[in-house]
């Protein structure tokens, strides 16, 4: 079979995938907020700054704010402005659940596609996708107009396009990467900046290790700026503006309404470190409690064998979002909500499909100089319990996850907000 003919079949089936995923999370989302009013309260928040940007007595961007980032209310400018037709588009923060939906659909393709970039059986990368997409997060996230579903598409974007560059050396997927992927994950979350500043440090590294012939410094400095430089951009930029419109260049933690004034009216304490990183230990558990099994049995596979090194690449990124959402509830900078831990999913699942054999890897756009010699595998045949076990080991999951968001301690911290 040509591989103009399994680009067009892989295409047709990400397509519906996308559209399959995209239904579901409007139709819970429909369900939850516009049948039964669960309404979150973050959600309603970025619905109203979008309704002032259209239709205030003064319209303009700016009356976004500059507490959340912009991203999660700046897609939704278009759904509400079809709100006079329809008004739970508004009034029921619709528009935030078909903002949602699109990302979280998306995040489904960038989960398949991990799996047909290294060429895996079909059925195992379809059933990994549905493993992460059918998860009770994702589909809770997926639907309700919070931030985590954009966050969850760039991070899971950025983790696929370095995973391939670390094989090709392609500097496509370092522009699309970084470029595009990371820099809109900071504008959509601020914990981005972690994993922004951890792929420019995987990266240079990686690139000096390989690129030997001089000037290697220098290439290798060329490849952290391609990758990280717009996320820099992106946080001087936000600040920049935020300052020169408001005065206040981090808004989120020296305003009356940012995170920092409402620890402080909430009456909440830093808890002891030590507590802090047990919680957020306890969150990712319940998340993903295969998460680590997992990660032994890729190390174990995948180490001193050619490709190795792309087992970093997740580990590196999604792993520094973990750590900076730990550290910063264990000093006491945010709050014990499930929530922020979502990263940890789509790292199981990515976990997942690098845990079997590569098939036939994607023909690169344009090979770099400095890609690995991989010597070629003669052809042979894979036996299917392995796959079996890993997509099993995914699914376990699943129920813990389900039953950690239903505990009253959990109910709460995994909404972070009231009903409305």
């Amino acid at each position: 079979m040509t591989s103009a003919v399994l680009g067009g079949s892989d295409r047709r089936l990400k397509i519906t995938v996308y559209f399959a995923f995209l239904v579901l999370y409007l139709a819970v989302g429909y369900w939850l907020q516009v049948r039964h009013d669960f309404i979150m309260g973050d959600t309603l928040s970025r619905v109203v700054a979008t309704q002032s940007v259209l239709f205030s007595r003064d319209p303009h961007l700016a009356a976004l704010g500059f507490i959340f980032t912009p991203v999660s209310a700046m897609v939704q400018i278009p759904a509400v402005l079809l709100s006079p037709w329809w008004p739970d588009i508004a009034v029921r923060a619709f528009a935030g659940t078909i903002m949602s939906s699109l990302f979280m659909a998306g995040a489904a393709v960038q989960i398949l596609s991990m799996g047909t970039d290294r060429g895996l059986p079909r059925a195992y990368s379809v059933t990994i996708t549905l493993l992460f997409a059918l998860n009770p997060m994702i589909v809770f996230y997926g639907s309700n107009g919070m931030s985590e579903a954009p966050f969850v598409f760039f991070m899971t974007w950025a983790v696929r396009r370095l995973i391939m560059w670390m094989v090709d050396d392609d500097v496509h997927h370092l522009i699309t990467a970084g470029g595009i992927a990371m820099g809109l994950a900071y504008l959509t979350r601020y914990d981005a900046l972690a994993s922004v500043g951890s792929a420019g440090l995987l990266v240079g590294i990686t690139t000096y290790l390989r690129a030997k012939p001089a000037p290697r410094l220098r290439r290798a400095v060329l490849d952290m700026l391609i990758v990280s430089g717009p996320g820099v951009l992106a946080f001087f930029g936000w600040a920049a503006a935020g300052w020169l419109i408001t005065g206040e260049a981090f808004a989120q933690f020296t305003s009356q309404y940012g995170n920092t004034a409402i620890l402080e009216q909430s009456g909440q304490t830093a808890p002891n470190f030590g507590n802090g990183i047990e919680f957020a230990m306890v969150c990712v558990m319940l998340l993903a409690p295969t998460m680590l099994p997992l990660a032994l049995w890729v190390a174990m596979q995948r180490w001193g064998r050619p490709n190795w090194q792309v087992l970093v690449v997740p580990l590196t990124m999604f792993g520094a979002v973990l750590a900076f959402q730990a550290y910063s509830y264990a000093t006491g900078s945010t709050f014990p909500f499930l929530r922020f831990f979502i990263i940890a999913i789509p790292l199981t699942a990515c976990l997942a499909m690098l845990a079997v054999p590569d098939g036939v890897l994607r023909e690169p756009t344009r090979r770099g100089r400095y890609a690995p010699t991989v010597p070629p595998e003669t052809p042979q045949h894979r036996s299917a319990a392995r796959y079996i076990a890993v997509a099993a080991t995914v699914a376990l999951g699943i129920p813990l996850t389900l039953f950690g968001m239903a505990q009253p301690p959990m109910r709460h911290r995994n909404t972070g907000s009231e009903r409305y």
